[in-house]
């Protein structure tokens, strides 16, 4: 996964600045909710993403804290961001909240986390190799190494639960 870095985030953003609680019933298609992300937080979030296909997040950690929707993803998802990036907090060695991260994963869409995230900037041309596990940040030619659980990398390359459940309807009607 190729992109540029077009939104840097502090640290402890929550559900509520991703996408506000008053919106979540009103759609029952996941990319409805892309027109509402950072609606209050950062007004310019879904302007910018509209100007390329492939987005790439950058934040401090604890990124998705607070209540747990799953619409957060859908907003980020939607809106072209093709992967996320958020530092590793020194203190707890936490960098996502396990409801925020979980639902990332399970819809297919990547997190990952860094030591440290200062040498990033906006523009920043950066290819995600996931199965080898690297971040290569092409427009400074450096070169970073993360770590992720091989469960979670395996339902990532699948696509998610939902991909992973197409692949196995298609592969059992193939088969019968």
């Amino acid at each position: 996964m190729r992109g540029k870095i077009t939104t840097i985030f502090p640290p402890n953003i929550n559900t509520d600045d991703i996408i506000r609680a008053d919106v979540l019933q009103e759609h029952w298609e996941k990319d409805k909710f892309a027109q509402f992300a950072f609606e209050k937080f950062d007004e310019e979030f879904v302007n910018r993403c509209n100007t390329s296909e492939a987005n790439i997040v950058i934040a401090g950690s604890n990124f998705g804290c607070g209540s747990s929707r799953e619409q957060a993803v859908y907003a980020l998802q939607f809106n072209n961001v093709k992967f996320m990036i958020t530092e590793i907090n020194k203190t707890s060695g936490e960098a996502y909240p396990d409801i925020f991260y979980r639902n990332s994963v399970l819809n297919g869409f990547v997190c990952v986390a860094l030591e440290d995230i200062s040498g990033f900037d906006y523009d920043d041309e950066l290819e995600l190799q996931l199965k080898e596990q690297k971040v290569i940040n092409h427009t400074k030619n450096k070169t970073y190494n993360f770590d992720i659980k091989e469960t979670d990398l395996n339902i990532l390359l699948g696509g998610g639960l939902v991909g992973m459940a197409k692949a196995d309807i298609e592969k059992r009607l193939a088969n019968s």
